[in-house]
């Protein structure tokens, strides 16, 4: 787990009647992701920025770089945004920690079993705690999801 989690990204705008679509978890982790490129100033994320100021940056590099799968399936999404006559989507992830393999991941899911943090992100309520507020239009702390 030494790559940023992404609990959420906004594409386009977090305006009201947006399409919101909830997906398994971020997948293998980039360069740009690692905690390392990150504390050196080396990454679109900012040390001491919000998640909600740093998601806004990731899903503006995604929109534009990213490429794979990955890209196939953000597409995928603004198509279905557009398609419904939407201003944009919101991605939240189930699980926010990068893993190519999950569910097969043992360390994560044995994290998810120790760790109470993330058994709570894990539930509804913890995903409403969590996300839901940054769905709403207010900003969500950064300071923990960069420490660790």
């Amino acid at each position: 787990m030494d790559h940023c989690p992404e609990p959420y990204l906004f594409f386009a705008s977090n305006a009201p009647g947006q399409l919101h679509f909830l997906t398994t978890n971020p997948g293998a982790g980039m360069p740009h992701q690692h905690f390392e490129h990150i504390q050196q100033g080396r990454s679109v994320v900012v040390k001491n920025a919000s998640y909600s100021e740093n998601a806004k940056r990731l899903a503006d590099l995604y929109s534009t770089q990213l490429r794979g799968n990955a890209r196939v399936r953000v597409e995928a999404m603004r198509r279905l945004a557009t398609r419904y006559d939407r201003q944009g989507f919101t991605q939240v992830e189930c699980i926010p920690f990068h893993s190519r393999t999950l569910p097969h991941k043992k360390a994560v899911i044995q994290s998810c079993k120790e760790d109470r943090d993330l058994r709570d992100y894990l539930t509804l309520r913890g995903l409403c705690n969590k996300c839901g507020k940054a769905l709403g239009g207010n900003p969500v702390s950064g300071e923990k999801w960069i420490s660790g």
